[in-house]
């Protein structure tokens, strides 16, 4: 039997399959005894002067921890091995220290792993029992991310708190993320950051109200987020009133050829509804991004890869696989190649709207035009072909920092970290 590793190295979304495939490879070594605790280290009885055979016991107990501990090293990729470093040589230690960045136990990682468990579908040709083992695994990463001690009780107050949530609309955005931040959740402080929130919003429409005059003066200075005119605002748009008509018409045909037409599979279907639209179906490229399996989902939702956009050099087009980010969308299926060549598809396209920060205080947003929605992707791409050919925009590049101008003036900005992956300030 070969003592080599037959699965993969621990990545940024990858916990709970690693974690299961680890504990069973060092068990089969006997190591896992030295992760788990139950195996602890023997103490000698006179520490100054420990007997031959307590000597030998000592030994013989470190030399297994400090294989376990290699073990776990070498089977953790180097993007990884920056939170164990520390801690390097004790096994359990590096153990805990991985269990604590991959599965933080928060409202907020439960409540994707619960978005994640009530959003699966059968795919095509998916098997009934291979849609049930999905649903266990999702189940599973559920109950991994409860605390000791979670009871019923609790559980009843938390899913009455995210239901409350899921209730709030997309201009809720900002304050549905800072619930979700929340070390734990308590129904009552709930709903008196309900009633704060509400308290702003009604105390900004009335300053709004009271200063409209100032604002009729300067509304052309004020460009619209989707066609970038200076003369009206976004809700009064004609282009985009027209965009959306034609949305609702690319959406009926859509369902009626991908999703009523039976006997037509989901490239099939991709073919046809690029074609409808007038368009040819030319290949998109993600870069050297990959794709997203739904067991990874929920540690992957824990990640800067799934909350943060990346500036990308190699990604013909934006692409994202959050629906609810969009504020206009409308069916676009075309094929994305990643970096393994393996090919998934697109399902819609439309305009997502950034906020971004420059040294903590919040500038203007910035609406990303022509965004593929791509469900299996593992990231949030951000074109900078796309952004420098088509859109006219200057990327400076210096250091560990990037800065997108446009027309002279600086928009967003974007930082690189220690793994050298960018993400936008935001």
């Amino acid at each position: 039997m070969s003592d080599k590793r037959s699965f993969d190295s621990l990545s940024s979304s990858n916990w709970g399959q690693w974690a299961d495939n680890m504990e069973a490879y060092l068990s089969t070594k006997e190591l896992w005894e030295f992760v788990d605790g139950s195996t602890p280290k023997p103490t000698p009885a006179d520490a100054s002067k420990p007997t031959a055979a307590e000597a030998k016991e000592l030994a013989e107990w470190k030399r297994k921890a400090a294989k376990a501990s290699g073990e776990i090293w070498l089977s953790v990729e180097d993007s990884q091995k920056v939170h164990i470093k520390e801690v390097k040589g004790d096994p359990a230690a590096m153990w805990a220290k991985l269990e604590g960045v991959h599965l933080q136990k928060k409202p907020g990682t439960r409540f994707n792993a619960y978005e994640v468990l009530f959003s699966i579908r059968k795919a095509e040709e998916e098997s009934l029992s291979a849609l049930m083992a999905r649903a266990d695994k999702a189940m599973q990463d559920i109950k991994a991310l409860r605390p000791s001690g979670f009871t019923i009780k609790d559980l009843d107050q938390e899913l009455q708190c995210m239901a409350l949530i899921c209730s709030l609309p997309l201009d809720y955005n900002n304050f549905a993320s800072s619930l979700l931040l929340l070390d734990a959740f308590d129904l009552p402080k709930l709903q008196s950051a309900f009633q704060n929130e509400e308290a702003q919003r009604t105390a900004r429409h009335i300053d709004s109200s009271s200063s409209s005059l100032a604002l009729h003066t300067t509304t052309s200075l004020m460009p619209c987020f989707f066609c970038e005119g200076t003369s009206h605002f976004e809700r009064d748009c004609e282009k985009k009133k027209k965009a959306s008509e034609e949305a609702k018409k690319n959406t009926a045909l859509w369902k009626a050829k991908g999703r009523g037409g039976r006997g037509k599979g989901g490239k099939q279907a991709a073919k046809e509804a690029t074609q409808d639209s007038g368009n040819s179906a030319k290949t998109e490229f993600a870069g050297q991004a990959s794709a997203l399996s739904s067991s990874d989902r929920a540690t992957w939702l824990q990640t800067r890869a799934a909350t943060d956009w990346n500036p990308d050099t190699g990604a013909t087009s934006h692409m994202t696989p959050h629906h609810h980010w969009f504020q206009s969308y409308s069916p676009h299926l075309v094929p994305v190649r990643l970096a393994d060549n393996s090919i998934i598809y697109s399902a819609g396209k439309g305009s997502v709207e950034f906020q971004p920060k420059r040294n903590g205080v919040n500038m203007r947003p910035v609406v990303f035009h022509d965004v593929l929605h791509v469900p299996k992707l593992s990231s949030n791409l951000l074109s900078l072909l796309h952004l420098a050919h088509l859109k006219g925009y200057k990327v400076i590049i210096e250091g560990d920092a990037l800065e997108f101008i446009r027309e002279g003036k600086l928009l967003f900005t974007a930082t690189v970290n220690e793994h050298n992956v960018g993400y936008l300030d935001g």
